[in-house]
């Protein structure tokens, strides 16, 4: 039986949250006095009738393009979140909306109107769902508030956006084989093997990093498959697991979830599969 091999050398932050730089440097140290200014008129209290957004003929007020800092989420009474479908994170069970990313949004949301004052006439979440190779785009675009979607930090995506605190720190990313796989059992079995992946996932970069070594040393590259942009990790590890595709990466306590849901032809090292 194939086996989930780890690649210790190979880890990576999980990011909660992507913001967008404005709205970060707003609210990202809420302790701290605000500096001494003028007497400004009598502002408007946050729980006052919401100010509509602007309207574009035949678009809802979330789906349109907009950048601002946080006063201007809570004039607008909505915070657009991008996230990723996902089995595990973000799905539809008929029309309701299910998911880890939803729970912890929802969460927020309750936080965001009790510590603003808005509870009577609240702040709403808006849920946009995107691609993953779309998501950073679409957030810096103006398209989405937040995105929601547990993408690792790079210092690549910092210039374009801000994390929040990590919600997983030193994952690792293993690679998984399924039925008809060669079997890997170090590092160096990777060498010239094709890995399918997304282009826009952070195993692209795991990938370029192994084959910079197995270049210096003259083995032969691992040939990097770019994986469907709609295809989430659950996805690529049922394909695996279906025999459909060979060889992927996967962060591990994720291949280990899936290694017991699935029919166990696959498993963890450390994990419960047999």
């Amino acid at each position: 039986m194939n086996r989930l091999k780890v690649m210790t050398a190979n880890r990576f932050r999980l990011g909660g949250l992507l913001l967008p730089l404005v709205f970060l440097n707003h609210c990202g140290q809420p302790s701290q006095p605000p500096a001494a200014k003028k007497p400004a008129p009598a502002a408007q209290p946050a729980d006052s009738p919401a100010t509509p957004p602007p309207s574009i003929e035949g678009v809802p007020p979330a789906m349109q393009s907009w950048s601002g800092d946080l006063d201007g989420m809570l004039k607008r009474r909505v915070v657009r979140v991008l996230v990723i479908p996902d089995k595990m994170y973000f799905f539809f069970d008929g029309v309701q909306l299910r998911g880890a990313t939803v729970d912890v949004m929802r969460d927020f949301e309750k936080f965001l109107n009790e510590r603003s004052k808005t509870t009577r006439t609240p702040v709403s979440f808006a849920f946009i769902p995107t691609r993953r190779d779309r998501i950073l785009g679409d957030l810096a675009e103006g398209r989405g508030d937040i995105a929601a979607a547990g993408l690792a930090m790079t210092a690549e995506r910092q210039t374009i956006v801000d994390f929040s605190t990590p919600t997983r720190d030193n994952l690792r990313a293993i690679p998984v084989t399924g039925p008809g796989g060669s079997a890997i059992n170090t590092v160096d079995d990777l060498a010239g093997k094709e890995v399918y992946v997304p282009a826009s996932s952070i195993f692209k970069e795991v990938v370029d990093k192994l084959n910079t070594d197995f270049r210096r040393r003259g083995k032969p590259p691992i040939v990097l498959a770019p994986a469907d942009e709609n295809l989430e990790p659950s996805d690529i590890l049922e394909m695996v697991n279906a025999g459909l595709v060979k060889l992927t990466f996967a962060e591990q306590s994720m291949a280990e979830f899936w290694s017991r849901t699935f029919d166990q032809r696959f498993a963890a090292i450390g994990g419960s599969g047999e």
